[in-house]
């Protein structure tokens, strides 16, 4: 329990002295695999979902959704035989999270995205896509 009170309270302290604080929409860009257009990206950051928005400049399509990535934690017991006769617990938590978003255009448009985010103060990121018309997109930021 003690870790994971550490690890929490290095992340929050983290987060304020880079200076991007909660809420803060950050940028990134889409691209479409089709033709190369590139679909500029904001998404919000937030402590595991946010609102993402895109707009495409060649249609004036603009795209609003959520997102949602989840860290994996892992918590290993190790039974050890030791001097005072206690287990070994230890908890291990990556700083890659797996997510997701869907962003519904104002034309018709759906595009649901794979997420890899690197957790950070901006979280740093990539993935990949498919709208509902079976274009294929590659997403980074």
């Amino acid at each position: 329990m003690r870790i994971v009170i550490t690890l929490l309270a290095v992340l929050l302290c983290g987060c304020a002295s880079e200076g991007y604080q909660p809420g803060t929409m950050l940028p990134g860009r889409i691209v479409c695999l089709a033709d190369g257009t590139t679909l500029a990206m904001q998404y919000e950051l937030t402590s595991g979902s946010g609102k993402m928005i895109a707009t495409n400049p060649v249609t004036g399509e603009v795209l609003q959704g959520n997102y949602t990535a989840v860290l994996e934690t892992k918590v290993r017991t190790h039974q050890a035989t030791s001097l005072f006769g206690s287990d070994d617990t230890s908890v291990d938590t990556t700083d890659v999270a797996d997510g997701s978003a869907v962003l519904v255009g104002n034309k018709g448009t759906v595009i649901n995205l794979k997420l890899h985010v690197k957790v950070g103060n901006p979280p740093t990121g990539y993935g990949d896509g498919e709208d509902n018309k079976g274009v294929k997109y590659n997403v980074q930021f």
